[in-house]
């Protein structure tokens, strides 16, 4: 017998051996989700949407009151609060969105910034999440970026809103090895006479440098904006490390938090608060809310936003 002969045999003999154990069943079982998980992984660092986007803006209202009730939620693809997408039926998607819209009517939303929100997606079923929520308000959709767009993936951050939304736009930030791209969305809608900026972000989680490169981008990007401003998403990032990209932005385009941002509850299951509302120095914040019942691994942030009283 060859060497060649050999070593196939030996190699034929080593996987009959797995198979026929139930401990080498196991392994080669959990050997196949880990490929199938790396792939699914991989497949958004490759399909990256264009880095500067102009949206369709979104219909509405044409303008909105003096306070508005805003929710930032990361819909994580619609799966819920665990497992990935590609393993949540269509059944229990359906079911994870009519929980957030459902908590969304309760709470008198009027503007929702979200993330990981998908257009036409073969993980999810081809389900747009975006319009969905927004028929369950009777809401036009808004404006969404493609964050990722290819290999059969579309999804990004969005916004919807009651109020029409105008000079909508995206900005795209390429991933890397083992970093997804993010981005986010910006759109102006007429804030009881005013301009107001509305951004919602998802920035980038495990390289902090690759986040505050992002958040300098978006400073940039957002620089001699309309009127107030506020941003909120997922920032990947808590406030208190002074060095990451929430205090950068904060400080950057003189944003504020709601008070007690050092202590508030957390918003993901690391026990870390990721998710925030900054607004600009003419807008004030009150009646935050932090439901961690919503059906994401992120908690929804909900508050009031109103112009000040001494800016009014």
């Amino acid at each position: 017998m060859s060497i060649l002969d050999s070593m196939n045999a030996s190699s034929g003999s080593w996987q009959r051996y797995l198979w026929r154990t139930w401990t080498g069943r196991m392994l080669l079982a959990l050997g196949t989700l880990c490929a199938v998980l790396l792939f699914l992984g991989a497949l958004p660092m490759f399909s990256a949407g264009p880095r500067e986007q102009d949206l369709a803006d979104g219909l509405g209202e044409a303008r909105a009151p003096a306070s508005l009730t805003v929710a930032s939620f990361n819909l994580a693809h619609g799966r819920g609060a665990s497992g990935h997408q590609v393993f949540t039926s269509r059944q229990r998607q359906v079911e994870h969105l009519q929980q957030t819209a459902e908590l969304m009517q309760q709470h008198g939303v009027t503007l929702a910034l979200l993330q990981e929100a998908d257009g036409n997606s073969w993980w999810n079923r081809r389900k747009d999440l975006v319009l969905s929520l927004a028929q369950a308000f009777d809401w036009q959709t808004g404006p969404r970026g493609y964050q990722v767009q290819g290999f059969g993936l579309d999804y990004g951050n969005a916004i919807i809103s009651r109020y029409a939304l105008r000079q909508a736009r995206a900005r795209n930030w390429p991933g890397g090895w083992g970093a997804p791209p993010k981005g986010a969305v910006a759109a102006v809608l007429d804030f009881d006479g005013e301009p107001l900026t509305v951004v919602s972000i998802h920035l980038e989680p495990f390289q902090r440098w690759r986040r505050m490169r992002q958040a300098r981008s978006l400073a940039e990007w957002l620089h001699g904006h309309s009127g107030h401003l506020l941003i909120a998403g997922d920032f990947n990032a808590d406030w208190n490390r002074a060095d990451d990209a929430v205090r950068l932005l904060a400080e950057s385009l003189a944003l504020e938090p709601w008070p007690g941002a050092e202590t508030s509850p957390p918003t993901f299951w690391t026990g870390r608060r990721l998710d925030w509302i900054l607004v600009s120095s003419g807008l004030e914040i009150s009646e935050p809310r932090i439901l961690a019942d919503a059906p994401s691994d992120h908690a929804m942030v909900i508050a009031e936003i109103r112009r000040r009283a001494d800016d009014s």
